[in-house]
């Protein structure tokens, strides 16, 4: 599609975007939660296909300068993350600090190898910051996989975030209001109802449990959807204002973007959170 088709009718490319979100979120969430069921080295591989995904889509989405390197980087932070949850005891999110401080010399040498083509360099730094951070923030359910009754707080942290980019984009699809901003296809009602439907989902995950309790598991969800929800609108802040490459499927990353972004950024939030109600 054209930038000039895109300006053309920019309802329209909303209303596709909100519903191909909505899909990939329904899909994303599925093989998250699913998988926690059935032991860590399941969720590691379904994080690490969500990974991948997530930095093929912000390199070809955003239209990042410097691609080559900060595909490898993000690669490169994404199994580094993982791999230290899954194999350090106790995990705990302390250890993706090390990770982000190596990920660090590697940035600046990226911008150096760069050579005679080093232009746009605070936007390509910048975005491969962003990028190793959302990958390293999407492997914290690792670390919360190996709480009490593990499988079930990733399960409903997950499936909070889940519901809430999917109800955040049908509602928005039909009825963006009020709106935030005039070129942002997203409202303030899709925030609250991605809320409450966080704190459905949170409860649910509650039933029958003791140690979590219906109103921890609603608390939860709520603030696990409400930070999924702000991420979803913040990511269609910078869908106005990036060109993606123009490469085969190029159309879908932005739409995954709306999905992986949000499920990355409160998924440490759901961590934490999850520790603090179950004591």
């Amino acid at each position: 599609m054209s930038r000039h088709s895109v300006r053309a009718d920019p309802e329209s490319r909303a209303r596709v975007e909100h519903v191909a979100a909505a899909g990939m979120a329904l899909g994303a969430t599925a093989l998250l939660s699913l998988s926690a069921q059935f032991g860590r080295s399941w969720l590691a591989l379904g994080l690490a296909v969500l990974q991948a995904l997530l930095v093929v889509a912000w390199i070809v989405g955003t239209g990042l300068p410097g691609r080559i390197g900060g595909l490898l980087i993000g690669a490169a932070a994404a199994a580094a993350a993982d791999a230290t949850l899954l194999v350090k005891q106790p995990a705990t999110l302390s250890a993706l600090l090390g990770v982000l401080a190596l990920c660090l010399p590697a940035l600046l040498v990226h911008q150096l190898a760069r050579g005679v083509v080093r232009v746009r360099v605070t936007e390509s730094l910048s975005g491969v910051t962003v990028l190793c951070t959302a990958v390293a923030a999407l492997a914290a359910p690792l670390a919360l996989a190996r709480a009490v009754d593990g499988p079930r707080l990733v399960s409903a942290a997950v499936v909070a975030a889940g519901v809430a980019v999917v109800a955040c984009h049908l509602v928005d699809t039909v009825l963006p209001v009020p709106r935030l901003s005039a070129e942002v296809p997203h409202g303030l009602l899709g925030v609250a109802v991605a809320v409450g439907a966080g704190a459905v989902a949170g409860a649910g995950h509650a039933a029958g449990d003791a140690t979590l309790g219906p109103v921890g598991g609603a608390g939860l969800g709520a603030l696990v959807a409400a930070v999924a929800a702000l991420v979803a609108v913040g990511v269609g802040y910078i869908a106005q204002t990036v060109e993606p490459l123009p490469v085969p499927l190029a159309r879908l990353a932005l739409p995954y973007l709306r999905v992986a972004l949000p499920l990355a950024f409160s998924a440490p939030v759901g961590y934490l959170l999850a520790l603090y109600v179950t004591g």
